[in-house]
């Protein structure tokens, strides 16, 4: 059996043109591969469709712009240009006029040309969304091949193209970003409450002379009650605006003088210097509980390593148990009876390590001893952080229940995402 598609356009003053856009042949399905039309079909129909539309809409465009702005004469067509215009569905190929300026009106231009005032750069806005998108997000070759894969074919589906775009709109941000550091534009609608949470990164430079890595600072922007706010990423060590910028970006979301902004970072000594400098006074600073449970996490994990005695199952189980008590006690903010249970839980892990010296002395090995002091100096480094960070403690829990952010696993993705682009191959061209 043979499938015809066909396209019928009806005009303004009634008049139907049908076009047809190609045929399919299909017989009965001999395998799950026939079944229905191939990527490639679907392709070539939305190429010739997306063509058909395309110059239709350009005629129209391109006659309606003949006529003179001040009088409404008709110009006359002075010649035509071939043009290639990209889009998502593919390369449209017009043939484009330019019309002579109107001979009425002195003041008119010499020559217009219609279909470059309406698309300058050749290309769609939804083409150039679509590949700033990918751009953005994945290297830009991937990108170009996701494109070229998915979508017809068209001649600005390479890495460079996709590249010149995405910088370009990066480009037009910055400046926009500038502009706003400039002014110092108040945000049209202060917002009561902000959350930022914020964490840095270090990308490996490549290619760089006397540079080995770069740091990065990223983050996300969130309004009350939002869950999905507006992501951000800047190369703190090589910007020097990298604090106005994140102020702008602020104000965009509604920072004002009165507004409670809380910020929620990791509580290393650099988050916190950040915190204390580039915010505000009704700045708010929240240890974050993410990286409190991947520390618990991994002191979980050590308790695997201790001497295995005659009843390691019991005080496996009572370690972890004493731990509990100290997760519990920090998810509800409680540092003091947090730090009370961790002095328990380290004279347990003492009377484990003697216990196994007594009943077995000759079985203890150096690698014992050494898998207790290294348990026993991450019972230290968490109890340092905690201590460092007492005032950003919260209760977590009673937050949690509120529907407030309390972790920053959401601008952890942020980081990977940008560590995993840029240590691909692009950290070595931020310069």
């Amino acid at each position: 059996m043979q499938w015809v598609v066909k396209a019928e356009l009806i005009r303004d003053d009634g008049t139907i043109e049908a076009v047809e856009l190609g045929s399919i042949e299909r017989g009965p399905a001999k395998g799950s591969q026939d079944v229905g039309l191939t990527l490639t079909e679907a392709k070539q129909l939305t190429a010739r469709l997306q063509q058909l539309v395309v110059r239709e809409q350009l005629r129209q465009h391109s006659e309606l712009a003949r006529a003179c702005a001040v009088c409404g004469t008709r110009r006359s067509v002075k010649d035509y240009r071939d043009r290639r215009i990209a889009t998502v569905l593919g390369t449209v190929h017009v043939r484009a006029p330019r019309f002579r300026g109107c001979r009425r009106c002195p003041g008119a231009k010499a020559c217009t040309f219609p279909v470059s005032q309406l698309l300058p750069e050749r290309t769609t806005p939804e083409l150039r969304h679509l590949q700033v998108t990918l751009g953005a997000r994945l290297p830009y070759r991937q990108a170009a091949a996701v494109l070229r894969e998915f979508l017809p074919e068209s001649h600005g589906f390479d890495h460079v193209t996709t590249r010149n775009r995405t910088l370009a709109v990066g480009r037009a941000i910055d400046e926009e970003l500038c502009r706003e550091i400039a002014q110092n534009t108040a945000p049209p609608a202060p917002a009561d409450r902000l959350m930022i949470g914020i964490d840095g990164a270090f990308v490996k430079a490549k290619r760089t002379i006397g540079r080995t890595h770069f740091e990065v600072l990223t983050g996300r922007i969130e309004s009350t009650g939002q869950r999905n706010g507006k992501a951000f990423a800047i190369v703190r060590d090589l910007d020097a605006l990298a604090k106005p910028r994140v102020r702008a970006l602020l104000r965009r979301h509604g920072h004002g003088p009165e507004t409670a902004l809380t910020v929620l970072s990791d509580g290393e000594e650099g988050m916190r210097t950040i915190v204390g400098t580039w915010f505000g006074k009704r700045s708010v600073h929240v240890l974050d509980w993410f990286h409190i449970a991947r520390r618990l996490e991994r002191i979980s994990h050590a308790f695997l390593y201790l001497p295995h005695i005659f009843d390691f199952e019991n005080r496996l189980f009572r370690h972890r148990e004493q731990l509990g008590h100290v997760r519990w006690r920090l998810w509800h903010g409680n540092l003091d009876g947090a730090d009370w249970a961790l002095l328990w839980l380290r004279a347990s892990i003492d009377e484990h390590l003697y216990m196994a010296q007594y009943v077995d002395p000759e079985g203890v090995e150096a690698s014992d001893i050494h898998y207790v002091e290294h348990l026993c100096a991450l019972l230290i480094e968490l109890r340092r952080y905690l201590v460092a960070n007492r005032a950003s403690l919260t209760n977590y829990g009673a937050a949690y229940r509120r529907g407030e952010r309390v972790a920053t696993a959401h601008v952890e993705s942020t980081v990977n995402r940008f560590c995993r682009i840029f240590g691909a191959g692009r950290a070595g061209h931020l310069m």
